[in-house]
């Protein structure tokens, strides 16, 4: 290998860092902030959530509110036979399948418990973004150049 082969190889690895870990991330905020904004106001969001978290709640503590999910088991769902097929001439309304209401309980947890684990997946977020960042880098620049080296040695 050459000199040059070095320097270039040096530009994708230095193309790659930056795409990854700085542009990527960046695109990725950029849409969830074009995405919320579509909704209604950032900003009014932010303050209900923030008054939602703090409303009657003590000093260092914050308002929680968990919900769990309930567990269908196989015997719960309906059977599909016993469920008619709406036509277009019926215009009677039929029975849906039941519904399964999930339960929330609301809490207050400590607000440095609340907000390390808030900082962890925001740095979940921002790591995920840098992987996808690799992925997409080395899917549009890296994964080439192994392909045109097999078809420059096949048409030799």
């Amino acid at each position: 290998m050459n000199k040059f082969a070095y320097i270039r190889a040096a530009r994708t690895l230095r193309r790659v860092a930056f795409f990854s870990l700085v542009t990527a991330p960046s695109l990725v905020l950029f849409f969830l902030f074009i995405t919320l904004s579509f909704n209604n106001s950032i900003a009014g969001s932010f303050l209900s959530t923030a008054r939602s978290l703090i409303a009657d709640a003590p000093d260092g503590m914050v308002n929680i509110s968990v919900c769990d999910k309930p567990k269908i088991s196989h015997d719960d769902l309906p059977d599909e036979r016993a469920i008619p097929s709406l036509s277009a001439e019926d215009n009677v309304l039929q029975q849906s399948s039941p519904m399964f209401l999930a339960t929330c309980l609301t809490g207050r947890k400590p607000a440095s418990e609340w907000q390390k684990e808030t900082d962890s997946t925001i740095r979940q977020l921002y790591l995920l973004s840098v992987v996808m960042g690799l992925f997409v880098s080395w899917l549009f620049s890296g994964a080439l150049i192994p392909a045109r080296s097999i078809f420059r040695r096949m048409k030799s």
